[in-house]
């Protein structure tokens, strides 16, 4: 158990040396396997390139996770192989409603209140907007996830990405 949340990431497994408990996640798929990099052109056809960020492909044995955390940005979650069942809040939080477990690789969170839960198994899709809190546990030796996340630019950065752009030309 990794801070009151069941599995636990590859860091931890490694450091508690059982190895029986582990995920791995591999950042920016898509930018190294053409087959992801379709994958991710299919879904994500209807959203402009520019808001596209990478393709996070997460491998776990049964019962493991990273645990909850939040993303900021719009995340679509598609199920390859196995299946995971994903727990979230049913609303967002704010930045400072983040408190998360020290001296971990990702940002765990020390509380979490899930208010409904979902199992996916291969082929299926959960949305999750910004700043949802969630938790997906895998249920099976072979789970595979592909999580597609998409930027959504702050007032602040469109404006000076603006700027920039009025700069060049």
């Amino acid at each position: 158990e990794l801070a009151g949340v069941p599995g636990g990431s590859l860091a931890d497994g490694a450091r508690a040396g059982s190895g029986s408990l582990w995920t791995v996640l591999v950042n920016q798929v898509d930018r190294a396997l053409p087959e992801v990099e379709a994958l991710r052109d299919f879904v994500a056809d209807f959203v402009p390139r520019w808001r596209v960020d990478d393709v996070m492909v997460s491998y776990a044995k049964t019962g493991c996770s990273i645990g909850a955390h939040i993303d900021n940005y719009d995340v679509f979650l598609l199920q390859g192989r196995g299946s995971r069942t994903w727990s979230f809040e049913l609303d967002g939080r704010s930045s400072a409603d983040e408190a998360v477990v020290r001296g971990l690789p990702v940002r765990v969170l020390t509380r979490f209140a899930p208010g409904a839960s979902v199992v996916l198994q291969p082929g299926d899709a959960l949305y999750l907007p910004p700043r949802l809190a969630h938790h997906g546990v895998s249920r099976s030796d072979d789970c595979m996830t592909y999580s597609i996340g998409f930027r959504a630019p702050t007032r602040p950065e469109l404006w000076r990405a603006f700027g920039e752009r009025l700069a060049e030309r």
